[in-house]
């Protein structure tokens, strides 16, 4: 089955995927997390968008992996928006956001950074708390488990890595604080009502930047791992080895996540702004 088709004309295959995620032995991991952007090629234009989308969900799932998370964040509460567990859409990826839409999965109620869970632990989705990205909260269970590996379909790691910003709070970064938004959240049964969780959002004038040397350090350790496929790559984060790259990073330079230097007087200021500004 013809999946895309490259900028070369290029066919590429579902068994390409296939090959893809068992060079990268995903097969291995306990827990995999997703982050994705379908940038391989151009679609078949033979195939619906759900046939592409279901196709890709389900070779993800057929990898055996106990338990499979997509993010679906919408950043509901801060962007003053209502949340709804069955369809308050994501804009974390085509992928992503079809998976909200399958009966398989189970999403969280968190109305800013919401997951779809597929698997056996449902409880990384069900049993949380109302810190977004803290106590209690899918990262935090993910931090407590082994053999957690981070998928990024078509999406480079150093653009949307967001359990660096759990490694952030477990930190305790100056420059981020847990804030509380309250808004209205219908679960699936269909019931209303209001709540109140906390989001780890920047403190004003602080600039959110990319630094290369995670890259760097990551290639070096064996953090990351990468298949082309297409236009792009499929990579993968080893949980404990990326995690080990962040916090020797933040504790020897406090702006080692940061775009600029820290100004001098770090103001807990929050402006609501449409994601993805707001929060990474």
């Amino acid at each position: 089955m013809v999946l895309f088709n490259d900028a070369n004309n290029n066919k590429v295959m579902k068994n390409d995927f296939i090959d893809a995620l068992d060079k990268l032995k995903v097969h291995n991991a306990k827990y995999l997390y997703i982050h994705s952007d379908l940038s391989f090629g151009i679609p078949n234009a033979e195939l619906s968008r759900k046939e592409i989308l279901g196709t890709l969900l389900d070779l993800v799932l057929s990898t055996g992996v106990d338990n499979i998370i997509f993010s679906t964040f919408t950043f509901s509460f801060p962007n003053n928006e209502s949340y709804n567990v069955k369809t308050s859409k994501t804009l974390m990826g085509a992928l992503n956001d079809y998976t909200r839409k399958d009966s398989r999965g189970v999403r969280s109620l968190d109305p800013i950074m919401s997951n779809v869970h597929f698997g056996k632990d449902k409880t990384l989705v069900t049993d949380i708390g109302k810190f977004s990205c803290g106590e209690n909260s899918t990262y935090h269970k993910l931090e407590q488990s082994d053999n957690v590996l981070f998928l990024f379909f078509g999406v480079h790691p150093s653009t949307c890595f967001t359990y660096s910003h759990f490694i952030e709070e477990r930190l305790k970064v100056p420059y981020r604080y847990n804030q509380d938004f309250t808004g209205k959240i219908t679960d699936a049964s269909g019931r209303t009502y209001e709540d109140t969780y906390k989001f780890f959002v920047r403190c004003k004038d602080v600039v959110a930047g990319t630094n290369p040397k995670i890259t760097e350090e990551a290639y070096k350790n064996g953090a990351i791992q990468e298949v082309p496929i297409g236009d792009n790559y499929i990579y993968t984060y080893d949980k404990d080895k990326i995690t080990d790259i962040y916090v020797k990073g933040i504790k020897n330079d406090i702006n080692f996540m940061l775009g600029a230097p820290l100004p001098n007087s770090l103001i807990q200021e929050y402006v609501v702004n449409k994601y993805p500004v707001i929060a990474m």
